[in-house]
């Protein structure tokens, strides 16, 4: 992800590993952002998790194929405002096409479309449901009805239900939560804006938009 972050208006943001960040993070008190780029299979550890939750002031983008499915045994997902639902049946022929869309009206994927094509690379894609309202917003969701699998049961959902991307405001800190990593996402002018709307919104005035 670099590339794309190095072509923002964000190109201060130093590349780590994710232990020597978890290793000194009590120490960065001057850090306002993290980028946790978790790529098309892994997800977030137990101690990534709990340096996320315990941080204070500090606006994070989770991304990656494997976050949202990381975050649902034990109930991690609570603490976004999320609950699992399963994930999404759909993968196309044999390059696992998918039909995504940003969300109307949304500050940071309304000018995305509602028809981007993306491939998936290993897995099929996490489902949440938001649970806080008032805080947690929608960002990215699958353009068609489709099937979501959960307990071994398939169940119909409509397209704007298919959530695997959220932005939340709480605590005087923003996050933004996408289960997918952008990579899957085939125009690479969709993933350069989308990344660099994400960080515009993160690091922007709180106090003038949720």
């Amino acid at each position: 992800m670099q590339p794309y972050l190095s072509n923002t208006d964000h190109n201060d943001i130093i590349t780590l590993d994710p232990s020597v960040y978890m290793a000194f993070a009590s120490e960065m008190t001057n850090v306002k952002l993290v980028v946790w780029n978790k790529g098309p299979s892994d997800g977030l550890s137990a101690d990534e998790i709990d340096i996320i939750m315990n941080a204070e002031d500090v606006n994070h983008f989770i991304c990656g194929d494997g976050v949202i499915g990381s975050l649902v045994y034990p109930d991690n997902l609570s603490y976004f405002g999320l609950e699992w639902i399963g994930w999404n049946l759909e993968a196309q022929g044999t390059t696992y096409a998918v039909r995504i869309s940003g969300q109307q009206g949304d500050v940071i994927t309304g000018n995305l479309g509602g028809n981007i094509e993306g491939h998936l690379i290993q897995y099929y894609i996490n489902l949440v449901r938001i649970t806080d309202t008032d805080n947690v917003l929608p960002i990215m969701h699958f353009r068609d009805n489709g099937f979501r699998r959960y307990n071994n049961n398939s169940y119909f959902i409509t397209a704007d239900d298919a959530i695997f991307g959220v932005r939340s405001t709480r605590n005087n800190a923003r996050t933004v939560l996408l289960g997918i990593s952008p990579y899957i996402i085939t125009d690479e002018n969709v993933r350069r804006t989308l990344i660099k709307n994400i960080l515009d919104w993160l690091v922007g005035d709180i106090g003038s938009e949720n």
